[in-house]
């Protein structure tokens, strides 16, 4: 689990504007995030390095059959190149994507195929992007603890990221508290043998608040 502490996001604009590629680093951490339009991915692949490593990713656009749905697709890969390409040729829905890597090259594909999993699992949790794509098996990666752990600490990361540039694909709604509330009864006598009852509801937070119905009994 991330602390929450100040950071530093650092967005570099690749093509001197933020509709173009842009390239998220964080304070004291070794990954990153690259954001790619469609038609600069073979540009990209090209003229960068990011593309050659293992990593994950994110497919945006909208859906096909309702052009108001946003909609969102994960995946992993041991070169991010060659799994962009095969979405470049088979799926036409997506106009832009985020890509997640480790710096220093820490990431196997044993690492990502759990960050897909997680990817997946939240995205539909937070139920903001249409995905439609099955969790894979967790037969499918074998980590050790200590894995688990690294990995997860990348996925804080990536949420955060994630959260900061327009796209809440992993951004779960807080649900509201409601307060709780009592009704109680409390049946007495006064001094002088008159009975009654007191009625109230208390809200957390609120001034208690009760009334009187006399009694017809006497002692």
């Amino acid at each position: 689990m991330m602390d929450n502490y100040p950071r530093t996001l650092s967005s570099f604009f690749m093509d001197g504007s933020p509709a173009g590629r842009v390239l998220y680093t964080l304070s004291n951490w070794s990954g990153a995030g690259l954001r790619i339009p469609r038609d600069l991915v073979r540009l990209t692949s090209q003229t960068r390095t990011e593309l050659y490593r293992t990593g994950v990713y994110l497919l945006f656009g909208k859906d096909s059959k309702n052009p108001n749905q946003a909609r969102a697709r994960a995946g992993q890969g041991g070169i991010l190149k060659q799994r962009l390409f095969d979405h470049l040729a088979t799926i036409d829905w997506w106009d832009e994507c985020v890509v997640f890597f480790a710096n220093d090259g820490s990431l196997n594909t044993g690492h990502t195929r759990y960050l897909e999993l997680m990817l997946i699992r939240e995205a539909k949790k937070a139920g903001k992007y249409l995905v439609t794509q099955n969790e894979p098996s967790e037969d499918t990666f074998d980590l050790t603890e200590q894995d688990r752990a690294q990995v997860d600490e990348f996925f804080s990361y990536v949420k955060l990221i994630m959260s900061s540039v327009g796209h809440p694909v992993l951004q779960q709604e807080k649900t509201p508290q409601t307060e709780e509330e009592s009704v109680f009864v409390i049946r007495s006598k006064l001094d002088d043998g008159t009975a009654f009852e007191a009625m109230g509801r208390k809200s957390i937070g609120a001034q208690l608040r009760f009334w009187r119905v006399p009694s017809q009994t006497r002692r």
